[in-house]
Parts: C-alpha cells; sequence; structure tokens
C-alpha cells in the first residue's frame, strides 16, 4: 500500500522481491513501533521486513500524513487481504505461474469489482535477466482516493490510476 503525494492510496497485492535484494537506507531508519501480533503478521505478508523494507514503505510513503506504523500496517494488512479473499484474488492464485495476457488480468478485475475499465489497476512487471521485455508480473497496485478508503473494497471505492509497464503477455 503507497500513499503518494496526490493523496491517494495505491495496493501492491502481492510483492515479490528476490529474498537477497536490499533496500539500503531501510537499516538506517528508525525501528517501527508495532504490537508483537501486528508485527508477526506484517513479517508474513511482507518478507522483506527482514532488510526493513516495511521502515522504508512507512518513512517515505505515510509518516508526513498522519497515521501511526500500527494505523498505516493494519489498514495495508486488511486492504491486502480482501484482495486476496476476492474473485480476483483467487482468479491471480488459480493463474499463478501460468502467462496470461494482460487484458485477461483487467478483466478479471473489471468482472471481480465491477469496475467498467481497469485504470484503477496498475500492473508492474520486471523483464527476464538479458531480456528487455517487462513481462514478469511484480506488483499490481490498486488506486483508492483517501476519501473512499472506508468504502473499500466496493465498486466505487476505486479511482484512476497511473498505467503500468507489462508486456502484453505475462507470467
Amino acid at each position: 500500500l503507497h500513499y503518494p503525494l496526490r493523496r491517494q492510496r495505491q495496493m501492491c497485492i502481492r510483492d515479490r522481491f528476490k529474498a537477497d535484494q536490499n533496500v539500503p537506507e531501510s537499516a538506517t531508519l528508525p525501528p517501527l513501533d508495532l504490537p508483537a501480533s501486528l508485527r508477526a503478521e506484517l513479517n508474513r505478508v511482507m518478507p522483506l521486513t527482514q532488510v526493513h523494507l516495511d521502515r522504508h514503505e512507512y518513512a517515505k510513503h505515510i509518516a508526513c500524513f498522519g497515521p501511526t506504523p500500527a494505523q498505516y500496517f493494519s489498514t495495508s494488512i486488511e486492504m491486502l487481504a480482501a484482495i486476496n479473499a476476492s474473485g480476483f484474488g483467487e482468479w491471480l492464485s488459480a493463474h499463478q505461474g501460468q502467462t496470461v495476457s494482460r487484458a485477461a488480468i483487467q478483466t478479471a478485475f473489471k468482472q471481480h469489482f465491477n469496475q467498467k475499465d481497469a485504470r484503477a489497476m496498475q500492473l508492474r512487471c520486471a523483464a527476464k535477466p538479458g531480456s528487455n521485455v517487462n513481462n514478469i508480473l511484480t506488483e499490481i497496485w490498486f488506486t483508492i482516493p483517501t476519501e473512499q478508503l472506508h468504502r473499500f473494497p466496493a465498486p466505487e471505492s476505486f479511482g484512476a490510476g497511473l498505467r503500468g509497464n507489462c508486456a502484453a503477455n505475462i507470467l
């Protein structure tokens, strides 16, 4: 879940990182004050807490807007659970490891969240080493205007966001 300066929240359904990737400045940021149960859940859904990605995300995207780390990550985890439990999350899980079209992902999003288009969803992809084709899905971001956050995941909670960088067919 990201909170950019345009005051909209965007959510990554799943962040896929290599365990050895590091967020260099994160270790120098102060530890976040989180209840033990929230810390355990955050460690489960965000494996890169081991390299302090949580500190980076909070300091870069949230700290200046007011929510405490506990408020931010509790909301993020609840939203992630709602997405993963949705028909869209089930569709993604059923197609994990398969190559599907970008259009098929967009259609699944539109159908499961009752959207007329997929502008609220940004697909972010990376290329295989030695390739310049971004066809490996790494993140899905959803744009939710701040004033609609309380309605999430209702259809009216989504707002137009940025376009992604994925190729026509995605792993």
